[in-house]
């Protein structure tokens, strides 16, 4: 089954944060009303919150509609999920919190919880100081669209499988899983690092921001070298960890 686009609450873990206020933002340019989403278009509800350290944020969860593939005007529009912290006053660029995979998220990592629950590296110390924004990758977004099929199943290779063995049955699997989305409304050209890329861009240019800082692990970091060479001029710098190279395989 393919996830739909729908609203969803905030997750239950704010109620031990001291949520001071929760309401649906009305701001015109995050406006999306009743009709169907379109590209562009942004979802977000709004806490106050407390963090470890007694100061107030603003936090957001919010869905970001973009095309699933743009080179086709007629593709069809999926959501991805983002989590953002409104620094008061920040004292530095936005970081943007890019995780690994394909398929991490950081988004349910809330304060003042950020280590304890396996959120990203410096995001609790960067509280308050600066905006933080959290964004999942597209296909695999809880506060988005989710790409999953649970009939794909590859078989168990036996213990003493060779690798020329597991190489051809993962290469079978991977062409069975293309041909059955192929007889679906999913365009599987739309899941790229590229494309990727340019939801970020998309999205640092709707909030405002003239350079963001890249925190991105693992294909977080393959992820963040394809935005250092496509828009080198928004990034103030990058922090990467477990680095993956652009060509390694997405």
């Amino acid at each position: 089954m393919f996830g739909a686009d729908k609203e969803k609450p905030l997750p239950k873990e704010f109620g031990a944060l001291m949520v001071l206020a929760k309401k649906e933002n009305a701001r015109a340019q995050f406006a999306v009303g009743q009709q169907q989403n379109k590209a562009g278009d942004i979802k977000i509800w709004v806490s106050e919150l407390i963090g470890h350290n007694g100061q107030s944020v603003e936090h957001q969860i919010g869905t970001f509609y973009v095309r699933e593939n743009r080179s086709d005007p007629k593709s069809r529009v999926i959501g991805i999920g983002f989590a953002r912290y409104i620094a008061q006053k920040p004292k530095g660029p936005p970081v943007f919190f890019l995780p690994g995979g394909p398929g991490g998220s950081y988004i349910d990592s809330v304060p003042p919880q950020f280590k304890q629950s396996g959120g990203p590296l410096l995001a609790e110390e960067l509280l308050g100081r600066c905006d933080l924004v959290f964004f999942d990758q597209r296909g695999y977004s809880e506060h988005g669209s989710f790409l999953k099929d649970r009939a794909f199943k590859p078989k168990s290779a036996p213990p003493n499988a060779t690798l020329q063995y597991r190489v051809r049955e993962f290469k079978r699997f991977a062409q069975e899983v293309v041909e059955r989305y192929r007889r679906t409304e999913v365009d599987l050209r739309g899941y790229s690092v590229l494309e990727c890329v340019e939801d970020v861009n998309e999205l640092r240019e709707k909030f405002g921001y003239r350079k963001i800082v890249l925190r991105g692990q693992s294909f977080g970091s393959q992820w963040s070298f394809g935005y250092l060479k496509k828009y080198p001029e928004a990034v103030e710098r990058a922090l990467l960890t477990g680095v993956e190279p652009l060509n390694n395989a997405y």
